[in-house]
C-alpha cells in the first residue's frame, strides 16, 4: 500500500521478480508470539541479503546526538 501511495508500485511493494525487495526472515512464527520477531535469520533490503550473524549495531558515537 505504501509503495502505491508513493507511486512506486511498479518498482516495489510486492514480492515479484524484478522488483526491489525489503523482507525480514524469522525462525519463529511472530503470529504465535510477537517476541518471535527477535528471531531474525536474515534481512533482504533492496534485493541484497544481510545475515543476522553479520549484524553489528552502531555505536553511540555513530548514532550522533539523540537529544
Amino acid at each position: 500500500m505504501g509503495a502505491r501511495v508513493l507511486d512506486l508500485d511498479m518498482r516495489m511493494g510486492t514480492v515479484t521478480a524484478g522488483k526491489l525487495a525489503n523482507l525480514v526472515f524469522v525462525a519463529k512464527d511472530p503470529t504465535q508470539d510477537i517476541a518471535n520477531l527477535r528471531s531474525v535469520v536474515y534481512t533482504v533490503k533492496r534485493g541484497h541479503r544481510y545475515n543476522r550473524a553479520d549484524f553489528q549495531p552502531i555505536t553511540p558515537d555513530e548514532a550522533g546526538d539523540v537529544d
